[in-house]
């Protein structure tokens, strides 16, 4: 169909030969933001966004990098070379608990995704 060649673009696009971004993508969300999760699901009591959020990236050689700050939307890219990597979210104000520590690996040319979560205590 007429659609198939902007499908390909986009892949050869993502397939690293351009940006060659290396590294991690960081999202931190927050959850539960209601007492009672709906089936299906109430998009209002998705999880949130975490603003702001410090992050601490180790590398296995127990190098720790600069810590991260999350922007406005909970996320953050973070240039890494490639190996793996412990990503530990610091605590929030407001929040019971924070993330679990996250293991990543991280390919050359390759952005791994990273998500944070955050408990909310709302029961």
């Amino acid at each position: 169909g007429p659609g198939s060649g902007r499908v390909a673009r986009a892949e050869r696009r993502r397939g690293g030969g351009g940006t060659g971004d290396t590294g991690v993508h960081i999202t931190a969300v927050a959850g539960p933001t209601c007492p009672v999760e709906k089936v299906p699901p109430d998009p209002a009591c998705a999880p949130r966004p975490v603003p702001n959020a410090v992050v601490t990236i180790v590398g296995d050689a127990g190098v720790q990098k600069q810590p991260v700050i999350l922007d406005a939307a909970g996320q953050a890219f973070v240039a890494l070379e490639p190996g793996v990597y412990t990503v530990n979210a610091q605590g929030v104000a407001g929040l019971m608990n924070g993330s679990e520590a996250q293991r990543v690996v991280v390919e050359d040319g390759k952005v791994s995704e990273v998500v944070l979560a955050y408990d909310t205590g709302i029961r």
